[in-house]
């Protein structure tokens, strides 16, 4: 299904474009997320462990969330608001906080994210072939719109920004 998504998304996206405004590209997911709540409502069943009814770590929610939020924020605005600027080396502080959530992971009677998982072999190199295979797909996207602006000249004289 993400192959379908990954081959279908770009030539989908351009046509929406094309023929809408771009902002109509945010309205396609919609009928995607109703069908699966539907689909996933009817199908799935719920399956809890009778001894597990505690909540999971909900600090370690926060934290992981404020964690990457920082650490994307820092990365992306470094450039523009300078890497010695105060916001940004903020964002680096609380970035700081991934290495906690990994310690309070292991701790954690009901952790957000079961490390132990990881000594499984297949279930750690299943997870390192989906890393590779997604830095290389995202890093497909900018060289692909390079390709089309540079190589055939496509421009943005056809799509309005507003």
């Amino acid at each position: 299904m993400s192959s379908l998504g990954a081959a279908l998304g770009p030539t989908l996206g351009a046509s929406i474009v094309q023929a809408a405004q771009w902002r109509w590209v945010f309205f396609v997911y919609l009928p995607i997320a109703i069908a699966s709540a539907v689909l996933g409502g009817a199908f799935l069943n719920e399956s809890r462990e009778a001894e597990r009814r505690r909540l999971p770590d909900l600090a370690g929610v926060v934290m992981i969330c404020v964690a990457l939020a920082a650490l994307a924020l820092g990365i992306v605005e470094g450039r523009d608001w300078g890497w010695l600027d105060a916001r940004v080396l903020f964002a680096f502080v609380l970035a700081a906080l991934l290495p906690v959530f990994i310690v309070r992971s292991l701790r954690h009677p009901e952790p957000l994210l079961d490390l132990s998982l990881f000594r499984i072999r297949s279930f750690s190199v299943a997870n390192l072939a989906a890393l590779v295979f997604s830095i290389s797909f995202f890093g497909q996207v900018p060289v692909g719109i390079l390709f089309l602006t540079s190589v055939w000249h496509y421009g943005s004289n056809k799509v309005s920004a507003s």
